[in-house]
């Protein structure tokens, strides 16, 4: 039995794919500033090696920055905000939103 995705499967938003590529993106991250301060550091035998990952793993964290920007940024526009209640009905986004006057002068 083969099962078919429609058009509207394809375009929903799933916070699984999200998480895996946002943690795909903190690893590539993480390794390239790793091999970034080790080429900070003195003299190194292996500088050579250390700029071919530092180049490498730069390229994937930019590539993937970029697909995240591309996938989640611009293209769920259409993800409604969502209205958080506690128990006690009360609205929790309004606890974060200062309702001080902003005075000038």
């Amino acid at each position: 039995m083969s099962f078919k995705a429609n058009n509207e499967d394809d375009n929903r938003f799933s916070v699984v794919i999200l998480e895996r590529d946002v943690s795909e993106y903190m690893n590539y991250r993480s390794k390239y500033y790793f091999y970034n301060n080790k080429l900070k550091k003195g003299l190194l035998i292996r500088r050579g090696k250390y700029k071919k990952q530092e180049k490498y793993y730069y390229n994937l964290y930019i590539n993937k920055m970029n697909y995240l920007e591309e996938n989640y940024c611009r293209k769920n526009k259409n993800i409604p905000d969502v209205d958080i209640t506690n128990s006690d009905g009360d609205d929790v986004n309004d606890f974060f939103n200062d309702k001080r006057p902003i005075i000038f002068g």
